[in-house]
């Protein structure tokens, strides 16, 4: 039996293997790369009332309503401080129009009360028969005081 030959053969199918797992990985890149590069999301349907309490326990809660026509699928703590905007914590729920919500906030303690905090939503959009979570712009939050 001709060893040379069959070194060859073993060669061109591993070549051609990794051609087809470089291939591979780059679709999953280009692919994940041109769903960020859609446009902005459309929050103009967003309408919201947010509200920390505090339970008797020491724990926060957000209460969320959803006064808007679209639904919303989450949302974004964020605080202002030393000219710094810092995410406090993101939280995914789904939200349906006319619905109330109340989650449990992890990051928040006593310690950050008397602090504004900007309740960002979290919008479910559909492209490519797949749903994604983008996040509206700030100006579409609502300012929390607690």
């Amino acid at each position: 039996m001709d060893k040379k030959g069959l070194s060859l053969i073993i060669a061109t199918l591993f070549l051609i293997s990794l051609g087809l797992i470089l291939g591979g990985i780059f679709l999953v890149w280009a692919t994940n790369f041109i769903s960020n590069l859609s446009p902005p999301v459309d929050c103009n349907g967003i309408s919201f009332n947010a509200e920390i309490i505090e339970e008797q326990n020491g724990e926060f809660y957000l209460d969320i309503v959803n006064m808007g026509n679209v639904q919303i699928g989450g949302a974004t703590i964020k605080s202002a401080a030393d000219g710094q905007v810092n995410v406090e914590e993101k939280i995914e729920f789904m939200l349906n129009p006319g619905k109330t919500e109340s989650i449990k906030l992890n990051s928040i303690n006593s310690d950050d009360k008397g602090k504004k905090l900007l309740v960002v939503p979290i919008i479910p959009v559909e492209s490519y028969n797949k749903t994604f979570f983008k996040s509206c712009n700030d100006d579409f939050g609502s300012e929390v005081e607690f």
